[in-house]
């Protein structure tokens, strides 16, 4: 059962005993870290959040998150969801997505909200499910035929199916091609996305590699935008749609599919529409449905628990099997949850007011990173349960967004930035948020608004809202994330002194907000305030002992004062908090090589090689090293150090 496993090869590093103690470190931290988040506002807080992780090196992060799908805890499904969202390394987010995807198998899922505002700037791929080999090699006549029958390539569709297939409905290829012409004319098909995945009456092992003439069913989830006009019913190769986002014309489609292979090539002879069958199922079947793949999914997770417990050295062929196991697992648990979600939009049809189906399903398209899918949910909780519709409507708005951000890059090429899929889902999120201000008027969603229209350059509406937001509220925490709001602005604007005292507010109405006093040592620093900055940084540490930017900074500035021993003090005071901060450590080694002293400055590189070697600053120490460690090489071929060796040997 399951998608078929593709052979690629599998990214496994080893890890040294330094990495398994980072790995218990973040696990002591892990809680925090969770909480840290939860009052995260923007990319750039998150990612001063995350950055203790990011900082490591790749095969420790791989083994944090394998360790956090163990806890078994909201917090770890929240900074799985985090890292899966945001992490550089591709390899990494897709670790974070089989933390998410075991944390399912026990029922446990994030709460955590990606913040409304994310930087268009620098988008990360989120997709880490792209696959670089098609799922059945030359046999996925599926895939090809869904693509080419989306983009309205009708003639191409019609060659993927076999010639005695009841599709054709006996028609030539100029005569079907005709009326799907005109029907599309109406319904405008466009934006198709396919994952091929086998039936459970297949056996996955059995399957011979071409399928031969056998029956064996294919299963395809399928999804696409379009019109509903009425001449959809009569077009035999299009599914029933379970669930329909209105906003973006959005339906979702699940279909099985036969073969038949005609002159050495497969064709499609039938499609089976499990859509329909699923709508049709009572209630009582729906819910069976959903327990079985639920129990199915526990004891895969289960058994995988199991086998780790078991795992005790593995050489570096078996970790490469592992990571085959468990992309094999996670494959499984994605197609097990498109499943779960075919049957959760039945049971939505069959019993509208159970807000809990929404609730589950929206969770579980998280998990699979169907974004869309999981707006479709909360917009329909939105319309059909007033009491929830402000929290519906800041959760939808958040989602939208970070639609628009998944879409950015690929519309960068577009000239008409007004008609992108991105610009499409950011303004159906200021909709969103407008919404919730109407409803609740809560100062967050003014802020959130406020942030959104700043990446639109709409600066002076952004201004009005965060105005307005501060008359709403005498809450100090409030007034500070109000402040925050203005703190952007401020340096969207280009203006740093009028920044620096919205951040110096914040300070004072909330003294221990992660990230504050730090981001008033950076102003103070760009505004060549030193001393200020000095007395803010040590604030920073003194609030969160982990921001590591701040000690770089004080050494930084210690050093320009020239002041190696405040400087070496203070790196060695931030590596007591943060022992495997590669980026302390690269300056640790900077401070060893001004006083010539390559040894010691070798080992701190090493170390933090072995922490972050991806970082740059870790990179640039390096080549500064090896530089330093060749002229001292050359020095010492050279004549002169020859004989002034020689005259000291006679």
């Amino acid at each position: 059962m399951g998608q078929k496993n593709s052979n690629k090869g599998n990214f496994q590093p080893e890890r040294t005993p330094q990495e398994d103690a980072q790995i218990q470190q973040v696990l002591t931290q892990y809680r925090q870290i969770a909480k840290s988040l939860s009052t995260s506002r923007n990319e750039e807080q998150v990612g001063a959040v995350l950055s203790p992780i990011f900082a490591l090196s790749d095969a420790t992060q791989l083994g944090v998150l394998k360790a956090l799908a163990k806890e078994n805890t909201t917090a770890a499904a929240d900074i799985s969801l985090a890292i899966n969202t945001y992490a550089p390394q591709k390899e990494v987010r897709k670790e974070a997505r089989r933390s998410l995807i075991r944390l399912e198998g026990k029922n446990t899922y994030p709460e955590w909200q990606i913040p409304t505002l994310l930087s268009l700037s620098d988008v990360l791929e989120t997709n880490v499910f792209d696959e670089e080999d098609d799922v059945l090699d030359d046999e996925n006549v599926v895939e090809h035929f869904l693509n080419h029958w989306g983009e309205g390539e009708f003639e191409a569709a019609y060659n993927l199916l076999s010639a005695s297939s009841p599709l054709r409905e006996g028609l030539s290829s100029d005569e079907w091609v005709a009326r799907r012409q005109a029907w599309a004319a109406e319904a405008e098909p466009a934006l198709v996305k396919v994952d091929i995945g086998y039936g459970l009456e297949a056996d996955v092992e059995d399957l011979p590699d071409n399928l031969d003439n056998g029956a064996e069913e294919l299963d395809a989830f399928w999804s696409l935008t379009m019109k509903d006009v009425p001449g959809s019913s009569s077009i035999p190769e299009l599914p029933t749609a379970t669930l329909v986002l209105p906003a973006t014309g959005r339906h979702w489609f699940w279909a099985g599919y036969t073969f038949l292979v005609e002159d050495d090539e497969l064709r499609i002879l039938s499609i089976r529409d499990k859509g329909a069958e699923a709508l049709q199922l009572s209630e009582e079947e729906i819910e069976d449905r959903l327990q079985e793949i639920a129990e199915e999914i526990q004891g895969m997770s289960e058994e995988l628990d199991e086998d780790d417990e078991d795992d005790v050295e593995d050489d570096e062929d078996e970790n490469e099997l592992d990571d085959d196991r468990l992309d094999m697992y996670t494959e499984e648990v994605v197609w097990f949850t498109k499943q779960s979600l075919h049957y959760c939009d039945a049971l939505i049809a069959r019993i509208p007011e159970n807000d809990g189906t929404y609730k589950l399903a929206s969770q579980q398209a998280v998990v699979i990173h169907d974004m869309e899918r999981a707006a479709a949910y909360v917009a329909i909780a939105v319309e059909r349960f007033p009491e929830q519709r402000g929290e519906a409507l800041r959760s939808l708005g958040a989602i939208y967004t970070h639609l628009a951000e998944d879409e950015y890059i690929e519309d960068e090429d577009i000239e008409d930035a007004e008609d992108t899929v991105s610009s499409r889902f950011m303004s159906l999120a200021e909709q969103a948020l407008r919404d919730a201000i109407a409803i609740d008027n809560a100062v967050s969603d003014y802020v959130h608004l406020a942030e959104l229209l700043m990446e639109q350059n709409k600066q002076d509406e952004a201004a009005a809202l965060l105005e307005q937001a501060g008359t709403l509220t005498s809450e100090p925490q409030e007034q500070a994330i109000v402040e925050v709001g203005k703190a952007h602005l401020a340096l969207v604007q280009d203006k740093p002194e009028v920044a620096l005292a919205h951040y110096q507010r914040v300070a004072e109405l909330a003294p221990d907000l992660s990230g504050v006093w730090y981001s008033i040592g950076d102003i103070q620093l760009s505004l060549q305030h030193r001393d200020a900055a000095t007395k803010s940084f040590l604030k920073s540490i003194e609030v969160d002992p982990t921001t590591t930017d701040a000690y770089a900074e004080l050494a930084t500035i210690y050093i320009d004062q020239g002041n190696d021993t405040a400087a070496s003090k203070i790196l060695e005071r931030g590596l007591v908090e943060n022992p495997f901060a590669a980026d302390l450590l690269a300056a640790q080694a900077m401070i060893y090589i001004s006083r010539g002293d390559l040894r010691k400055a070798e080992e701190s590189i090493k170390g933090a090689e072995e922490s972050g070697s991806d970082m740059e600053i870790v990179q640039v120490v390096r080549q500064v090293i090896d530089m330093q460690k060749e002229q001292l090489r050359q020095q010492q071929r050279s004549p002169g150090s020859r004989s002034k060796k020689s005259k000291k040997r006679r």
